[in-house]
């Protein structure tokens, strides 16, 4: 096992939970702990420290003795090398969260500058998405100006803020234009159990949000050199926006998976994926980038057996491999590079460069690699929750899988679904507060349609498209059809699912998720061990469960910014006092704040709801 590796993992992701980043006291705290193993870890070479693999083991060396005169333990040696690894480890893990965090943080907007108007000029960034009432969009900025007589500068202006512009122009990625702006400090609401939109921010490197001013008319540029892929993303979006004789419900998942635009999904939409368990199935990870992966896989198989048939390679490994990972590159730069795109991209590499490298890489060796790898890019990606459920998946075919032999295709797929419903029941619970149960039968039927059918005639329409725009609408025509189908389909199993989901009543879900983990993976654990009876032991006592009542009164009321939500507690009855506002089409405080709050303290019904004014 890679010690240092899982403990410069663990570590660098522990970020996610500090209040602070340390200074540089306690950061030569954490150094001079782990100094004292310096001496040790430096008598093994680099390539050990590395990959300190294997558990521990007599070494074949002669006894030395202390200054004590007594002889030394070769197995406590070799238990303290491994401590020393990953003391070390962790120091470097926390200082490259540490690092990161303030390179982060440095050109963040003090919240001393809240509220302050700004004349910007700089460049449109990623896809802008068009709402009712604002056009939302990126901006970089490359420079920044105090209108004359007004407010303080910060002393290091922020890099990219993300502007809402209200009744605004058209936006294009690449255009460069001056504009006025009032800007905010990112910022969450204070409640147990929301999203944290600030650690969403700072992890996109978001350093404010704001709006554009209406009373400085803003002025267009000459446009920015570079911005080409968000072009071209922009240019693949508008010519699926022109498809008339597909409708709305199969343009928007159309964007959703070819150019991995998935804010075109109405709530609606995004209520019905939850509802099946398919919200992975519009957005572009692991499942995708590991298809267009296997096909390149394929195709560069196929290319290499003809070069060493001609002698200009040895193996035809080295150049599927290749074809493979710029295929899946390709892919994934078309989808924006998003966190879950990331993601698979990195646990991608780690398994084709092994191949490259024609090196036999244990499964978890090489998931560890892969997490750590993404720990290097963004310390913050464990806040999200495709984090734990694309890791938790790779995890749990792993553990399976690897211990037994190979089955039929159509069995391995039966075996995989259920696989990632029993392993994955807790986290989906914990995150999304319902387990749908029929999840794995929509999944065998979705899987494969979206995966053979759908999401390569909706590529292949990108892929064409510079060459044949009729040919190019032809396929997302085909594509956007079954989309539409799929699109009944979800509406059909939402209704099931709506009878057919366990929701997780309780106010200590963490712990509900990790028992209900504990006991998929016990009830799956390889014959022999004696571990499926504890496991069935302990999920009868977490399906037998009861939440006990509550006695009592407790009153909260919750950070909604505007407005108000008081949620009242009483003799096991619940009364919630206004929801607060509605910020947009996309988010309101009901939804968003709200329930979770109540799904945090489980609470499924609320007995009175008090409704103040119109706009509550």
């Amino acid at each position: 096992m890679p010690y240092f590796l899982f403990c410069f993992s663990l570590a660098t992701y522990s970020s996610c939970l500090w209040p602070r980043l340390p200074g540089l006291l306690e950061l030569s705290m954490i150094w001079a702990c782990a100094a004292g193993g310096v001496l040790v870890v430096a008598r093994q070479p680099l390539k050990k420290l590395i990959s300190h693999a294997g558990p521990l083991r007599k070494v074949d060396t002669p006894d030395r003795t202390d200054d004590s005169g007594k002889g030394a333990d070769p197995e406590k040696m070799a238990g303290f090398r491994v401590l020393s690894v990953c003391l070390i480890a962790i120091a470097v893990g926390v200082t490259c969260a540490t690092l990161w965090g303030n390179d982060r943080l440095v050109g963040t907007l003090p919240a001393t500058l809240d509220k302050t108007d700004y004349v910007l000029v700089g460049v449109v960034r990623g896809l802008p998405s068009r709402g009712e009432r604002a056009t939302r969009f990126l901006f970089d900025i490359e420079s920044l100006q105090l209108p004359p007589g007004k407010g303080v500068a910060p002393a290091v202006p922020p890099r990219r803020v993300l502007l809402n512009w209200y009744g605004g122009e058209t936006l294009v990625p690449g255009q460069r234009w001056q504009l006025t702006a009032r800007l905010r400090s990112p910022r969450s609401f204070a409640n147990p159990g929301g999203f944290d939109y600030r650690a969403w921010l700072l992890s996109r490197g978001i350093d404010a949000t704001g709006y554009v001013r209406a009373g400085s008319p803003p002025g267009q540029m000459a446009p920015a050199p570079g911005y080409r892929l968000d072009r071209w993303r922009h240019e693949v979006g508008a010519a699926i926006d022109r498809i008339t004789d597909v409708p709305g419900t199969g343009r928007r998942f159309l964007r959703a998976l070819a150019i991995g635009d998935g804010r075109s999904l109405s709530e609606a939409d995004r209520e019905r994926l939850r509802a099946t368990g398919l919200s992975h199935l519009m957005v572009v990870s692991g499942l995708h980038i590991g298809m267009i992966a296997g096909a390149g896989m394929l195709v560069g198989a196929g290319i290499g057996r003809a070069l060493v048939a001609v002698g200009a390679v040895a193996t035809h490994r080295s150049v599927a491999a290749i074809v493979s990972w710029m295929l899946a590159l390709t892919y994934a730069l078309l989808a924006g590079l998003s966190l879950p795109t990331q993601r698979a991209l990195i646990m991608l590499s780690v398994f084709l460069l092994a191949v490259l490298m024609q090196r036999k890489t244990r499964p978890a060796v090489a998931l560890i690699w892969a997490l750590a790898l993404q720990a290097v890019v963004d310390p913050l990606a464990a806040l999200s929750p495709g984090f734990w459920l694309s890791y938790g998946a790779v995890a749990a075919f792993i553990w399976y899988f690897s211990p037994r032999p190979r089955r039929s295709t159509g069995l391995a797929l039966l075996e995989a679904q259920l696989l990632i419903f029993v392993l994955l029941a807790g986290a989906l619970g914990y995150f999304y507060g319902r387990i749908p149960l029929v999840s794995v039968v929509v999944n065998l039927l979705a899987i494969p349609w979206l995966s053979f059918l759908i999401l390569p005639l909706a590529l292949l329409g990108v892929f064409i498209l510079p060459l044949s725009a009729g040919a190019a609408e032809w396929c997302w025509h085909a594509a956007g059809t079954q989309l539409q189908w799929f699109q009944s389909l979800l509406t059909q199993a939402g209704e099931i699912s709506r009878s057919w989901s366990w929701q997780l009543v309780t106010d200590q879900p963490l712990l509900l998720a990790v028992a209900l983990t504990l006991a998929g993976g016990l009830l799956l654990a390889p014959r022999g061990l004696g571990l499926r009876g504890l496991g069935l032991l302990l999920l009868l006592a977490v399906l037998l469960m009861e939440v006990p009542p509550r006695s009592g009164l407790r009153v909260a009321v919750l950070d909604v910014g505007q407005g108000l939500a008081v949620v009242i507690e009483a003799n096991d009855r619940t009364l919630v006092y206004d929801t607060g506002a509605k910020f947009s089409e996309r988010f309101n405080a009901g939804e968003g704040i709200v329930a979770p709050y109540l799904r945090s303290r489980g609470i499924a019904v609320v007995d009175l709801l008090v409704v103040s004014h119109n706009d509550a």
